[in-house]
């Protein structure tokens, strides 16, 4: 077995870093291919070329790897996100556009770019959490809420900002309706593929963000058209 370098690991002049590596690769993949309670630590020494052992030296638990995998993977997403956010809340939209169609692009853009990753681990990693978010076992839960929470309160109050008739449930309805568009075509392109018979512009990303915030942007209006109608009445 070789590294993502091509390089073989007991020969890897590198070492323990290699392994540490080859050992977090192997556990991105594999999340992505077989579920979190799907993958056993045995999958992941074996996919890895390393020992049970040395992966239990590095981290305790299968929760311990999978955080530092999320770590790797994820975190620089979430932060991407978390800054943009806060800067949309001190500044406003930057650009000429809608600024729920900026908001969008907040919330998704990020996703896309690394979904678009070369590196296969951080590429598929990256699915996996968005898959993860149409489960609602007690660890997805808990998933969520250690790593979204803050996320989901910075967006419901940039949308509040970008549609003041907004309250808080319907900034969370925006919030989510607008990601549920884009996670199925990003987590999982060639099931729609299968779906449609042939290859859909909606597995291509710029054409993806493009119709989709479309759509999102003419959603979110038209819940601010039924709340001024109810309020006038």
């Amino acid at each position: 077995m070789r590294s993502s370098t091509g390089k073989s690991l007991a020969q890897n002049p590198e070492g323990d870093q290699v392994r540490r590596t080859a050992i977090l690769d192997a556990a991105a993949e594999l999340f992505a291919e077989t579920e979190y309670h799907g993958t056993s630590m045995r999958m992941i020494a074996t996919r890895a070329s390393v020992s049970q052992a040395l992966i239990y030296y590095h981290y305790a638990t299968k929760e311990q790897l999978f955080e530092a995998v999320f770590e790797r993977h994820a975190t620089d997403v979430n932060k991407k996100r978390r800054d943009l956010l806060e800067g949309f809340l001190k500044d406003g939209p930057a650009g000429p556009g809608t600024a729920v169609e900026e908001l969008v692009g907040i919330l998704v853009q990020p996703w896309i770019e690394v979904i678009g990753d070369e590196y296969r681990p951080t590429r598929e990693f990256a699915r996996f959490v968005m898959r993860s978010s149409y489960h609602d076992d007690e660890w997805s839960q808990d998933l969520a809420r250690h790593h979204y929470t803050d996320l989901i309160s910075l967006g419901m109050a940039a949308f509040r900002k970008a549609v003041p008739e907004f309250d808080d449930d319907d900034a969370f309805r925006a919030y989510f309706f607008s990601l549920s568009m884009f996670y199925m075509p990003l987590s999982a392109p060639e099931r729609l593929t299968v779906l449609r018979g042939k290859t859909t512009d909606m597995t291509d990303p710029a054409a993806l963000l493009k119709n989709g915030t479309r759509f999102a942007v003419a959603g979110i209006e038209a819940m601010r058209t039924s709340k001024l109608d109810k309020s006038n009445n």
